[in-house]
């Protein structure tokens, strides 16, 4: 045989399994010893609380406090880390166990394919040598079916005509069915062999999502929090460890002393020199700004190294500035982290991997900045800019819906606030035009996710509408360097909340646009000419979609009786009917465009993950939710906050997707607008 067959190894040349599932099972119960283990630490522990409440004394009442403040506490959120990092370990066991057994199935079936074309190359080799036709095909090219016209050897070919054509008719009859078998199992045995190899790369990639889903099921935990909050070296870690658990280290107790909330130059904008009110009543945004302008450096300073709380949160104040104010406080909590709650705990963590992220860049794209950080109010508060935003041609604050209290939902806004900025980068670097920034703001407590139903009241909402007022002008109370266009992208019951601080801002924005909205209280904004937004066209510059997979948005306003943003939306039972249309505002597809290269959204979810779609488009898929780079949805948000009058093409994803690698998958869909009846 003359014609070169590869190898399985040359075939499958991506090695798919690193670490054997029984490795994976033995972690596992080595992690549920230390559950048990910490346990029976737990019970010592209240055994001993027990016993000293028969004795008297300050030292034994100060070693019951720290049992029952700190030690049992402790035990607890090891076992509890524990446990799921032992779930975590079994359910990675379980997934690669089905990777490796398909990955045999897999190999096994190339080794078998590949013989299979050996054997037919060789066969159809001593058929080109028996007609002399030549040998043109490669392992991975068989030749057609069709046998090739036969010739006759020298001795032969100067027979008398009648004996040549009966020697070529007998090749002709006796190769031609061999021939045809041959090849057709042999394209049917190169067909096999590629599926294999694609199927091989996509066990490859399930395998690293499988180990991604790993690392973020031990990182979810508390003792993960903690690991992340911790400086590097292993002394570190179990410092921090060790003072998070149990409020001290090799029996050196912790200090604790909270930075400030007083400071003389604030009577300069509060009432007194306290500033504790800095998040729910801040100062007046373009007060705020012509007082910074006036402070001398040192005093600026001074303010924020001694009261960084009340300097990162004050609207009016560049971003850079706020930004280094809120990550000393970061840093203050890094140190201490056995004053956070798991949920402070689960942000602080959360917040320091995108700082991370950024600060191992040598000239991070785009430049990230902590806007507001805050862990004094009923539940963890964050906005993370991205880009520069103090000098920034257009800036987008991104506001988020139900079940998105910011511990919760800071990890899937940093992914959606990276896709638009991207997506409208790609914009304005085409038209030669500035910069974007996009804020991800997660600055109010949520309501939770159904079955709770605290998200049919616009109560929440009320309560988080005057601080991203105060955002909103803040930033139009920055230094214009430039023009600068403020747009607002709100997402589900983001919208009723963004809807209600747009009739409160003293500055209108340029932009207002809602992704699967929940509802507008008509009690707040009964005409879209409440709306602090400027016109474009002679219109509201305000802008909806909904995807028709996305049935719960409708629902949610519907069964809350808030106003639908845009007509034919269908909820469940047709729910949606009890709600009264928005007039005046434009809607936009989100459901795809294939000849621009966009999919559309099928499910509520700014961004999509895994493959369900959950009971009324609940979720979205991977790629598919509204948020996500190639949907529809996005391209048009980007589109009408960078006020570019040209659709999404094919072109610009591209663009888009070229600067940052994306998993999902890229498949074609599209962009188009119509306004809703008047």
């Amino acid at each position: 045989m003359t014609t070169h067959v590869p190898t399985v190894a040359d075939v499958l040349n991506e090695r798919v399994s690193v670490g054997a599932a029984s490795e994976a099972r033995s972690i596992a119960g080595e992690i549920a010893n230390v559950r048990r283990s910490a346990d029976r630490f737990g019970i010592a522990c209240v055994q001993a609380q027990a016993a000293l409440e028969q004795c008297t004394g300050r030292s034994v009442g100060a070693i019951a406090r720290r049992l029952q403040g700190s030690l049992i506490p402790g035990a607890a959120i090891v076992s509890d880390a524990a446990a799921s990092a032992a779930r975590a370990f079994e359910r990675y066991a379980g997934r690669i166990s089905e990777l490796d057994d398909e990955a045999r199935r897999v190999r096994q079936g190339v080794v078998a394919w590949l013989d299979s074309i050996s054997g037919a190359v060789t066969e159809i080799e001593r058929i080109c040598d028996a007609i002399l036709a030549p040998p043109d095909f490669s392992w991975d090219r068989p030749p057609s079916p069709t046998l090739p016209q036969p010739r006759l050897r020298e001795s032969v070919a100067r027979a008398e005509p009648v004996d040549r054509e009966a020697a070529l008719a007998l090749l002709q009859q006796h190769y031609e069915a061999l021939w045809r078998n041959t090849v057709l199992c042999w394209q049917g045995d190169v067909h096999d062999v590629r599926a294999a190899a694609d199927r091989w790369r996509e066990l490859g990639a399930e395998r690293r999502a499988a180990e991604r889903a790993l690392a973020a099921a031990l990182g979810d935990t508390s003792i993960g929090h903690l690991i992340a909050v911790s400086p590097a070296g292993l002394g570190e870690r179990a410092r921090v460890i060790a003072v998070g658990l149990t409020g001290e280290f090799a029996s050196v107790r912790a200090p604790a002393v909270a930075p400030g909330m007083e400071h003389e130059l604030l009577a300069g904008l509060f009432p007194t020199t306290d500033g504790s009110s800095v998040w729910h009543s801040p100062p007046d945004a373009k007060a705020v700004a012509a007082w910074w302008q006036e402070l001398a450096p040192e005093q600026r300073a001074d303010l924020i190294a001694s009261v960084p709380l009340v300097i990162g949160n004050l609207p009016g104040l560049a971003g850079a500035v706020r930004d280094s104010a809120n990550r000393l406080m970061i840093e203050f909590y890094r140190t201490n982290p056995g004053l956070l709650s798991v949920d402070q705990l689960k942000l602080v963590a959360e917040v320091q991997r995108i700082l991370d992220r950024t600060g191992n860049q040598a000239r991070p794209q785009p430049p990230v900045h902590l806007y507001s950080f805050s862990l004094t109010e009923s539940a963890p508060m964050v906005a993370m800019s991205y880009g520069d935003i103090d000098s920034a041609t257009h800036v987008t604050v991104q506001v988020a819906g139900m079940g998105n209290d910011a511990h919760e939902g800071l990890a899937t806004w940093d992914v959606a606030a990276l896709e638009l900025y991207d997506a409208q980068r790609a914009r304005l670097r085409r038209g030669l035009v500035g910069g974007p920034a996009v804020v991800a703001w997660l600055g109010y407590d949520t309501p939770g996710l159904p079955p709770r139903l605290d998200v049919l009241s616009s109560t929440a909402a009320e309560a988080g509408a005057g601080r991203l007022r105060a955002e909103l002008d803040g930033i139009a109370a920055l230094p214009e360097t430039v023009p600068r266009a403020t747009s607002v992208v709100a997402h589900s019951y983001g919208t009723t909340l963004a809807s209600i601080a747009l009739t409160k801002v003293e500055t209108p924005v340029d932009t207002f646009v809602m992704l699967g909205s929940a509802g507008i209280d008509v009690a707040v904004v009964p005409t879209i000419d409440r709306l602090r937004v400027r016109s474009r066209g002679g219109q509201p510059a305000v802008y909806a979609t909904t995807a028709p997979a996305d049935k719960l948005a409708p629902t949610g306003a519907g069964l809350s009786r808030r106003a639908l943003p845009e007509a034919g939306t269908v909820g469940l039972l047709g729910v949606q009917r009890r709600s009264s249309v928005l007039e005046g505002v434009t809607s936009f597809k989100s459901s795809g465009d294939p000849a621009a290269g966009y999919v559309g959204t099928d499910g509520h979810s700014i961004i999509g993950s895994g493959s369900d779609t959950a009971f009324l488009g609940a979720s979205a898929s991977t790629g598919r939710g509204y948020g996500d780079r190639t949907t529809q949805a996005l391209a048009m948000t980007a589109q009408l906050t960078t006020q570019s009058a040209s659709p999404p093409t094919r072109q610009l994803r591209e663009a888009v997707a070229s600067d940052r690698p994306v998993a999902s998958e890229v498949c074609a869909v599209g962009a188009e607008t119509a306004r809703n009846p008047q």
